[in-house]
């Protein structure tokens, strides 16, 4: 199809007139070229976990509303939805899509919106279920304490996200505002899962 002319589409580049075939070769590029831009701070993070103290019994106070107003770019969001399609993952997707729908109702969630929410990629026992090269770059760029906390290294995700943001427009076109993680799911999921 790489001739055909097509308009990208549902919040993904919408209005954006590109052929199929590069729109595709150009996203897959980005996403693999994602997933090595994320893999220091994935290591990172990890590490972290391990010399310091890992997450698990933790209550998840960084993914909860209160604390958690994540945002995530387009390509980032294709990278989830990705993630969220694989066999140990897609029957739980009408549940996620429910929780994130949840939230944006809930919380008043758009994509001006500063307010915080649950993330609805927790999985019952506290646990991020995309955790791996999907997660997005600002959940790896928080870190264990020692006090038992966790903070954000924001200087860590600035670094970092200048390249993801340079990848986004790659793909897309045009720079666009990152979304909170339920919206970006919202839009993304049902549009990926009729692609495949």
């Amino acid at each position: 199809m790489t001739g055909k002319r097509a308009v990208a589409g549902g919040g993904l580049g919408e209005g954006i007139p590109v052929a199929r075939g590069d729109l595709h070769d150009r996203r897959e590029a980005a996403l693999a070229r994602l997933a090595e831009v994320k893999a220091p701070l994935l290591e990172a993070s990890d590490r972290a976990a391990r010399e310091l103290r890992s997450c698990a019994g933790c209550d998840a106070h960084c993914c909860r509303a209160g604390c958690n107003s994540m945002r995530v770019s387009r390509l980032e969001a294709l990278a989830l939805a990705r993630r969220l399609s694989e066999p140990d993952l897609a029957p739980r997707v009408p549940e996620i899509l429910r929780r994130a729908r949840e939230e944006i109702r809930l919380r008043g969630l758009c994509a001006d919106s500063d307010a915080t929410y649950d993330c609805p990629l927790l999985s019952g026992e506290g646990r991020c279920l995309v955790h791996g090269p999907a997660q997005p770059s600002g959940c790896l760029t928080f870190r264990p304490v020692p006090d038992g906390g966790c903070d954000h290294d924001l200087r860590l995700f600035h670094r970092h996200y200048g390249k993801v943001e340079r990848l986004d427009r790659r793909v897309f076109g045009r720079r666009s505002r990152p979304l909170p993680i339920p919206l970006a799911l919202v839009n993304v999921l049902p549009l990926h899962r009729a692609v495949r």
